[in-house]
């Protein structure tokens, strides 16, 4: 245990990195950090290796098994989530932010390895704030080559997305409604596909059957060969076809089909790409959000064009 006078110590010295690391932090904030020596190559490092080694840093407590002052049950927890996020999507900054936390605990908790903990922990702090703080001073949002970007668009005319500043997507979604409002027959259902659900939200109109999202680690082969036989049997009044970057399509595949080798949703993808493109179906809208392009078809027979 630590003695009093050791403890206030030890507590200034840490509030005093922590205060002092905040203020530069602060500081970047307002500046160009891409002019920054070397930040692209510190923060790219870090990312791409560092911080992805960190992930095994649980294998690091095997050399401390029999010392009373390490948790076991913590390195067991650790171990399994390592195995875990490896063996589904790889380690990935999501899935191992306690790893880091734990290999900075480790690091400064060896006497023989202080000073190298402290630098590590600094090198931590400063590599991931860089890299965050540059991406997100004018991006909110990315999801597989989607990307949104701080914007001064506000809706007031749909309740769900009101009040959200946005870059422009809720003009679209606005637009969206307002050529609905023209149909002559009401919309009874809409699928956005492979995912989109916000359309179904914004619109108030249900996906066609109980799935609303169609995203490959979401919903299995299995699954989607159930709906893709439910969709085959159904009529769809609306079609809105998100155009992701091919790389999501493989990239999954390959983690997440390594038996089948293939998404069960391209056959979903091939069904709604055949109907849109037929003659029962009229091209309704579309927009780009980002460089991802936004198809919207509708069936004929309601008349919406």
């Amino acid at each position: 245990m630590l003695k009093e006078n050791e403890f206030i110590q030890f507590t200034k010295k840490y509030l005093l990195i922590f205060i002092s690391t905040l203020i530069i932090l602060v500081i970047l904030y307002f500046n160009d950090l891409d002019k920054i020596l070397f930040q692209k190559e510190i923060s790219n490092f870090f990312w791409n290796k560092a911080y992805l080694w960190s992930g095994y840093s649980p294998l690091i407590f095997l050399l401390f098994i029999k010392n009373d002052s390490f948790d076991k049950k913590l390195g067991i927890f650790l171990l399994g989530m390592t195995f875990a996020a490896a063996t589904s999507a790889g380690l990935t900054p999501v899935s191992i932010f306690l790893h880091v936390g734990f290999l900075i605990c480790l690091l400064l908790s060896l006497n023989s390895f202080k000073n190298l903990g402290i630098i590590f922990t600094i090198f931590i702090i400063f590599s991931v704030s860089f890299d965050i703080i540059n991406d997100k001073k004018s991006k909110v949002y990315h999801w597989w080559g989607i990307n949104s970007y701080k914007g001064e668009v506000v809706s007031n005319k749909i309740p769900f997305v009101s009040k959200i500043k946005n870059d422009g997507l809720s003009n679209h979604l606005e637009i969206i409604n307002e050529k609905l409002s023209l149909c002559e027959k009401k919309p009874k259902n809409l699928i956005a596909f492979p995912h989109g659900a916000l359309i179904n939200l914004t619109t108030n109109i249900n996906p066609p059957t109980k799935t609303i999202s169609y995203w490959f680690d979401f919903l299995s082969n299995p699954d989607s060969m159930r709906e893709f036989q439910k969709l085959k049997n159904l009529e769809i009044d609306i079609i809105a076809i998100i155009n992701i970057d091919d790389n999501a399509w493989s990239v999954h595949e390959s983690l997440f089909r390594p038996k089948d080798k293939v998404l069960a949703q391209r056959q979903i993808q091939k069904l709604l790409l055949d109907r849109a493109s037929s003659n029962k179906y009229s091209r309704f809208y579309d927009f780009y959000q980002d460089n991802t392009k936004v198809e919207i078809f509708t069936l004929k027979s309601i008349n919406c064009n």
